[in-house]
Order: C-alpha cells, then structure tokens, then sequence
C-alpha cells in the first residue's frame, strides 16, 4: 500500500469519526461525557472542519477505490460540520433554544 493510499484511508477514516460525533454524538453519548452543548457542537464542528480540510488535501492524489472513500467521507464530514455549525448558530441567536 503506498503512502497516499493510506493518507487517503487515514483522512476518511478521521472524517466519518467525526462526522459520527457531529450527527449522533452530540445528542446522545458524548453528551454524557461533556454535558454542556455548545462545547460539543464546537468540538464537532472544528472535527469536521479539520478533516475537510485533511480529505482534500489527500483527495488530489487518490486513485482508484481510495477516490471513492474519500468522496464518502468528505460528505459525511460535510454534512456533520453544517449540522453542528447550524445548531451552535441556532444555540446563540435563539434564546432557550438549548
């Protein structure tokens, strides 16, 4: 397996970990962990972003299966960073919200 093969299976793998901690996690188990919301909304967020960022950086160099993967995870992370930005935003403008 070549280095590029496995920064592009890292990088998906960091993304739909954090993508599944944006979109479940903050509701349910890791709000058990850190029970105060707007610090998991963060904590999702700035994964999600991070790995964004990670995904495509590697994803100009995949090829083959590893396109696919990060194409998977790159939405995945996508849409936990636009749900956990959405919460966080509707947590400081609307009041009670949390």
């Amino acid at each position: 397996m070549t280095k590029q093969k496995q920064h592009g299976l890292i990088w998906g793998g960091i993304g739909v970990i954090f993508s599944a901690y944006a979109l479940v996690g903050s509701f349910s188990w890791a709000y058990r962990l850190i029970p105060y919301q707007p610090v998991n909304l963060s904590f999702g967020l700035v994964g999600c972003v991070i790995s964004l960022i990670g995904i495509v950086r590697t994803a100009r160099q995949a090829t083959g299966w590893s396109t696919a993967w990060l194409v998977l995870a790159f939405w995945l992370a996508l849409v936990g960073a636009a749900v956990d930005g959405l919460l966080l935003w509707f947590g400081q403008t609307v009041t009670g919200f949390y």
